[in-house]
């Protein structure tokens, strides 16, 4: 006789935010958004080409919606 077999037990893997985003001039996977605690202001900076933009912060917002929002300025022309 043979013993059972178990059922494989299904993981579902969780999708995290992403902390290194795309940089949209250069290209390279190098841009970074530092939001400070105390203030209610974001940077974005590249590494890679040192674009960089400062703004200010919803409460709500995360890194994630700082980055749509810088993408959005620098497709617009207003960063450079």
């Amino acid at each position: 006789m043979g013993r059972r077999r178990r059922k494989r037990l299904y993981k579902p893997v969780k999708r995290r935010i992403p902390r290194i985003f795309s940089c949209p001039r250069c290209g390279a996977r190098t841009v970074v958004v530092s939001v400070t605690r105390g203030k209610t202001e974001a940077t974005v900076t590249c590494g890679d080409c040192e674009l960089a933009w400062t703004t200010d912060r919803k409460s709500y917002e995360e890194k994630v919606d700082v980055y749509s929002r810088f993408v959005d300025a620098v497709l617009q022309g207003e960063v450079s």
